[in-house]
């Protein structure tokens, strides 16, 4: 019980929870698909597809928890610049990964037919975009501590607004660059 509770205490601790979810998935996908297209048997081709469904909704699992874990961390975190590659990286995959699903789902002619070709293309694709946004996010996590040390996350209960509109770092100042989240 006391696991939940600081889950819910700090809700940035749940992205490393579940961010290795869609990455398993995407590459688990990639393998099969890859298989696929060598071994072209109807087992292996479903079992592709299944991976890629995984993947998308663990994406929009760790792409929502990755969203609290940015706010959590405030904007005087560790190259908090690099907070925001990581996150436009990764939610250009997961996107891609999404649309991916949705068109294995809708279209028979990308699940069955001629469009099928496009697949193992699109996975190596998302799977090399995947592995650069995986890079930054372990850098944030290895080189400055980001999401692991404690120091720098900010509990719900310590932030003064949840308006993330208003980006005042803790000098009180105004941030300049006009970016948001």
């Amino acid at each position: 019980m006391e696991s939940i509770t600081f889950i819910l205490e700090h809700p940035a601790v749940l992205h490393p929870m579940v961010v290795h979810f869609p990455i398993a998935f995407l590459v688990t996908a990639l393998f099969f698909e890859f298989l696929r297209f060598i071994s072209k048997k109807e087992t292996v081709k479903i079992f592709a597809e299944w991976m890629i469904y995984l993947g998308a909704l663990s994406a929009v699992v760790a792409v929502g928890a990755g969203w609290i874990a940015a706010e959590s961390l405030g904007h005087d975190s560790p190259n908090h610049d690099l907070v925001h590659v990581h996150r436009d990286i990764m939610m250009t995959m997961s996107t891609g990964l999404i649309l991916t699903a949705l068109a294995l789902i809708f279209f028979q002619g990308f699940r069955d037919g001629v469009a099928r070709k496009w697949l193992l293309a699109i996975v190596i694709a998302l799977t090399t975009i995947m592995a650069v946004g995986a890079d930054k996010g372990g850098q944030l996590v290895y080189k400055y501590g980001v999401g692991v040390n404690p120091e720098i996350i900010i509990t719900p209960k310590d932030s003064q607004s949840s308006d993330t509109s208003n980006h005042v770092n803790k000098n009180g100042d105004n941030d300049e660059d006009g970016h948001s989240h």
